[in-house]
C-alpha cells in the first residue's frame, strides 16, 4: 500500500487512458532523459516519515526508463529554503537506489562543473542515474 491508497485504487490510477504521449510512444533507449519528478516526502523533526511518493516513482517511471536503457536526469526538491521541510535530496537518492534497484548518484549542484561531470560520466554509461539537487 501507498500512503492512503490501495494497490487497486493505485492499478485504477496507472490504467487510466491520457492523452499526452507515454514512455511506451516513446524511444528512450540510449537518450539522456531529464525527469521532473514531485518527490517531497513528509517530514517530522527532520526525518523522513513517509516514502509512498518516492516508492511509486522508483516502481514505475524510474523502473521503465532504466528497463528501456535510458539515462535518467532526476530534477526534485525537498521543501523549500528557510522552511522546516528543506533537506538534501542526497537521502533521495539512497532511497531512489534501494527502492529502484539500480544505483542513483547525487550530485549536489543543479549546474556548474558538478553537474556537467555528472551528466558527461551518465552519457558515458559510469553512472546508471543521476539526480541533481
Amino acid at each position: 500500500m501507498y500512503g492512503n491508497l490501495s494497490e487497486e485504487e493505485i492499478e485504477k490510477l496507472l490504467s487510466q487512458k491520457l492523452e499526452f504521449p507515454l514512455l511506451d510512444d516513446i524511444n528512450v533507449e540510449d537518450k539522456v532523459v531529464i525527469v521532473r519528478a514531485d518527490l517531497n516526502l513528509p517530514l517530522k523533526n527532520g526525518k523522513i516519515v513517509e516514502t509512498a511518493r518516492l516508492e511509486l516513482f522508483a516502481k514505475t517511471t524510474l523502473k521503465e526508463l532504466v528497463e528501456k536503457n535510458a539515462k535518467p536526469i532526476i530534477l526534485t526538491h525537498q521543501g523549500r529554503p528557510g522552511r522546516e521541510d528543506f533537506i538534501t535530496t542526497e537521502i533521495h537518492a539512497k532511497l531512489l537506489t534501494k527502492e529502484a534497484n539500480v544505483k542513483v548518484d547525487y550530485i549536489p549542484s543543479l549546474y556548474g562543473k558538478p553537474a556537467k561531470e555528472g551528466i558527461k560520466e551518465l552519457r558515458e554509461g559510469k553512472r546508471e542515474v543521476i539526480i541533481l539537487e
